[in-house]
Parts: structure tokens; sequence; C-alpha cells
């Protein structure tokens, strides 16, 4: 009896060794594991990290440059007349900032030169007591992207200001320009009425 107890108790031993072993082995590939996925992410982080350096050593951040701020061309009145059922498309502006390959040409358009997500907006000053309303649109190409209303006081109030703007997929080549299918008198002066747009991030 007091022989077999021992070999129990021997075994006992061995099976608790064993399982430590075991224990003591997985836990130490785990370890390797993570050691080895650690370094891959620091090879990927300094690979990534070299791309965006240059020559000196410096790291150079990615920005988006493409932008453009164009405001009302002198202190002056204009009556939009647009023929029957098309629209009067707004040219009395002058570039501000320009930045990246975007451009501007004298008949209203601001042409797009980069794919990317673009945030583009407007603001108008109006003067006009003798309407109703008033109004404006944004166009891209052909395709109203955004629309402004407003009902004229009176002939003693007649000016106001408003502003509009939004984020749109524009493509390279696509032009956006400003129009009104109402005839109104707008008052243009580099605060009051202004257009731009500028890429919040590029398409892959």
């Amino acid at each position: 009896m007091e022989c077999t107890s021992k070999n129990r108790t021997a075994m006992t031993t061995i099976s608790v060794n064993a399982i430590f072993t075991v224990l003591l082995v997985i836990g130490m590939a785990y370890l390797s594991t993570q050691i080895m996925y650690q370094q891959q992410e620091i090879k990927n982080f300094r690979t990534k990290l070299q791309k965006v350096q240059g020559k000196n050593g410096r790291i150079h951040l990615r920005q988006n440059s493409e932008s453009a701020h164009l405001i009302g061309r002198g202190n002056t009145k204009v009556r939009s007349r647009p023929p029957p059922g098309d629209v009067y498309r707004v040219t009395s502006w002058k570039k501000q900032h320009m930045s990246g390959n975007m451009s501007y040409d004298n008949n209203g358009y601001l042409t797009v030169k980069v794919d990317g997500v673009y945030f583009v907006y407007t603001q108008m000053y109006y003067h006009d007591g003798n309407s109703s309303y008033t109004g404006f649109s944004v166009y891209i190409d052909n395709k109203r992207i955004l629309k402004a209303i407003y009902s004229v006081i009176d002939l003693y109030r007649p000016y106001h200001t408003q502003y509009i703007g939004g984020v749109f997929k524009i493509t390279k080549g696509q032009r956006i320009w400003v129009g009104t299918t109402i005839t109104r008198l707008y008052y243009f002066n580099e605060f009051s009425s202004f257009f731009g747009a500028y890429m919040l991030h590029s398409l892959p």
C-alpha cells in the first residue's frame, strides 16, 4: 500500500511538471509571436515614414492644396438678366486666392483640375427692394447643386446677404459657377459677395 501511494505521488508530480512545461512552451511561443508582430509593425511604420521624408530627412506633411476664393469685382451693382428659360451666369468675380491647379476664367467658371471631394460655398449680397423675392444657385457643369431664395422685406430694406455651401464629389475638368434664373439686383464688393471651393480629400 505504501509503495502504491508513493507511486501515485510521483505520477502526480510528473503530471504537474508536464502541464507546467506545456504551459511554459505555449507562453513562450505566444510571446515570440507577439515580438515578431511588433517588429513587423515597426518595420511597416519605418517604411511609411520613409515615403513622406524628404532627401534631408525632414518629414513633409501632405496637404490638399486645391483651393480658390473669388470676391466681388469692384463696388458695383449688377442686375442679372437671364434669357427666357435660361440661367444668367454671374461673372463679376475676381481672384483673391488660388492654390494648386484650379483655374478661373472671366466667363464665371471655376474649373477643377484634380479629382476629389470639395467644399463649395457662395455668398451673394442682394440690393433689390422692388421684388417679392430674390435668389441664386450654384452649378457643377449644367447640374444645380445648391439653391438659395430670399423674400424681400420692402423697398426701404432691400439689403440682405445669403450664404450657402455643401460637400460634393467633383472630377477633373468639371466647372463650378453661380447663376440665377430671375432678374434681380446684386451688390458686388470684396467682403459681401464671394464664391469658392477647396478640396477636403482626393479620390483614390
